[in-house]
């Protein structure tokens, strides 16, 4: 059976890159794995068969092969998905983004893979939600979060992260030994006025070094990761995001803002004073600039989920095993 991967081509974000990692994990088990990047021009002709009625049951379908254009995910497995074939056995792997496509699958089996569900709202508004529940359909969370939200549809998942890679460009530091700096993600996920956080942050400390994380490759990121004491993220968590996974993997102590995935504890197992209302700046600030001036004191608070996202990649190994034997993809 081909396991067939969708995915949003042309984007360096977390769901992508998931998707990737699972082609790659697929393929080192010894799985049929096979990429199917969509473009915009892909979305525009699918929505319209799907408009039509018509569905993959009886029609070969050449499928339009796209390069990847990323270089952060040059290093992964991947296979090109090159035409459906009747009569072939197919699981395709849909994120949530694209569940409006259940419709062209009714003759093989969907594995709908809810990776930031905050983003699922228009595409299940095309959709009747009862093909959620279908024979033909099962369904894999990337979060405790996305656990949650499919819960509510009343549907059950089998648990199906990803992990985080983060890799340094130098030995690194004690904290204490770092620039007084604090990294905030400047991302459009961000809901606040990071203009007021900075100067909250500037009033009580003055030489603070503020970098903002926004439009910069990985490595870029991964510098001021390293060689900061503090890693700020504010952003909305439609799921387990990388950002502040990648800090702990650099040894930076994080504050994460009490929304999506970043409220719940089973997704970062953080203890509840780093878990903070992105809108009370004064107080993100006041724990911010202490975390900046007394670093060894917070950093014994960040060991577990240190280490825990350090078996990120052995723990996606285990779920891509379960999940896809448990398909009798086997």
């Amino acid at each position: 059976m081909k396991i067939v991967l969708l995915c949003p081509y042309g984007f360096r974000t977390g769901g992508p890159e998931a998707v990737y990692q699972l082609s790659d994990m697929l393929i080192r088990q010894g799985f049929d794995a096979r990429l199917w990047p969509l473009a915009e021009a892909d979305i525009i002709w699918l929505h319209e068969f799907v408009r039509s009625g018509k569905n993959l049951s009886s029609i070969r379908l050449d499928v339009p092969q796209r390069e990847n254009t990323i270089e952060d995910y040059r290093h992964y497995l991947t296979k090109p998905f090159e035409s459906y074939e009747p009569g072939e056995r197919y699981l395709f792997v849909v994120p949530e983004v694209h569940v409006w496509m259940l419709p062209l699958f009714v003759s093989q089996r969907v594995l709908v893979w809810w990776l930031s569900v905050d983003n699922a709202f228009r595409a299940l508004s095309e959709v009747n939600a009862n093909v959620l529940r279908m024979g033909f359909v099962r369904h894999a969370v990337q979060s405790a979060y996305a656990d949650r939200f499919i819960g509510a549809l009343g549907l059950r998942g089998t648990y199906l992260s990803d992990y985080t890679i983060a890799r340094p460009e130098s030995p690194l530091r004690p904290l204490a030994e770092r620039p007084r700096s604090i990294a905030i993600s400047a991302s459009h996920k961000v809901a606040i006025n990071l203009d007021l956080l900075c100067r909250a942050i500037l009033e009580r400390a003055p030489d603070a070094q503020i970098v903002r994380v926004v439009d910069m490759s990985k490595s870029e990121v991964c510098r001021a990761l390293e060689d900061a004491r503090v890693f700020i993220d504010l952003g909305k968590f439609p799921g387990k995001d990388r950002m502040a996974r990648e800090a702990l993997l650099l040894g930076t102590n994080i504050v994460i803002g009490n929304c999506g995935s970043g409220a719940c504890a089973d997704d970062y197992p953080v203890a509840e004073t780093y878990r903070v209302d992105p809108f009370d700046v004064v107080h993100v600030a006041g724990l911010c600039v202490h975390m900046m001036e007394h670093p060894q004191f917070h950093e014994p608070r960040f060991r577990g989920i240190r280490a825990a996202v350090a078996q990120e990649e052995e723990r996606f190994a285990d779920e891509v095993l379960a999940t896809f034997s448990g398909l009798g993809v086997l």
